[in-house]
């Protein structure tokens, strides 16, 4: 995509990629969550026969992409790539987003099932709206990132999610978490489509793309990992309530710790002053 794909057309891409992911998950989500609901009297065995259904569809899905690609035999290579050596203070930072975005969907199970007990279905409705708002605002977010900037959208996304996560222990209605559900999901998504788009512009800043690439995957990794178990770690010694203000407070740190040392780098300063003055221009 970077050889053959004008830049200004990642979002696009990845914006309709997203959109099509999302109403795949949308309505497989509430389909399964009626039939885990229906057949609960058969549990563990029910989870078995939906986890087979998902592990064939993807199968299938893998092998009709196999076909679109070329006949020709090409050789493969395999050689090793040190790791971590075209990580940027920005990649670093968006990976430690990530961590705060990890941190929270383990929680998200464990206050929805274990505290609220709600159902497999009600649990299905909030992918159901996420997938909803996300397929409707997406385009919107789109239009904002070619307008206001990449970084921009990417952080309203990040604020968004951490805002909504800080007073979720102590939401208990339904529809107020429906309604959270929906403004977390779209932020997601937009989160999604924003990082990508970072990759791909960020990566003619580097040397060895390929080796930027790798790099930005793993630290994006990492973070899920190590949010998962910070997770842990935080329900282990506090209330859940307390977990989501934790989460949220820290989320918000991550996120401004980037943007408070960009603007006292004065190289970053001089060079974020100077793309303002670009696009002013290009406006006026």
């Amino acid at each position: 995509m970077r050889k053959w794909v004008a830049a200004n057309e990642f979002p696009r891409i990845f914006s309709n990629n997203k959109i099509i992911g999302i109403l795949i998950v949308t309505f497989g989500s509430f389909g399964i969550g009626y039939f885990l609901d229906a057949f609960d009297w058969m549990f563990p065995k029910n989870y078995v026969i939906s986890m087979l259904i998902g592990c064939f569809a993807t199968f299938a899905g893998m092998s009709l992409i196999a076909e679109l690609a070329p006949k020709e035999k090409t050789p493969i290579k395999l050689t090793w790539v040190r790791p971590l050596q075209e990580c940027d203070r920005r990649t670093w930072w968006m990976g430690l987003n990530n961590v705060g975005i990890a941190m929270v969907t383990p929680l998200f199970v464990i206050y929805h099932v274990n505290v609220l007990k709600l159902s497999n279905s009600q649990i299905a409705y909030f992918v159901v709206i996420a997938g909803i708002v996300s397929t409707v605002l997406l385009p919107v977010a789109r239009k904002c990132m070619e307008r206001y900037g990449m970084i921009k959208v990417y952080g309203v996304a990040v604020i968004g999610m951490a805002l909504a996560v800080l007073p979720y222990g102590f939401i208990h209605s339904f529809w107020l978490l429906f309604i959270a559900q929906g403004w977390v999901g779209v932020c997601l998504s937009v989160h999604e489509v924003a990082s990508q788009t970072i990759m791909m512009k960020e990566a003619a800043k580097h040397r060895k793309e390929m080796a930027y690439f790798s790099d930005f995957q793993l630290v994006m990794n990492a973070g899920n990992g190590l949010g998962a178990l910070a997770t842990g770690i935080l329900v282990s010694v506090l209330p859940i309530w307390g977990c989501f203000i934790v989460i949220g407070i820290s989320r918000l740190c991550f996120y401004f710790s980037y943007r408070a040392s960009e603007e006292g780098d004065p190289v970053q300063a001089a060079s974020l002053q100077s793309n303002r003055g670009q696009a002013n221009s290009a406006k006026s």
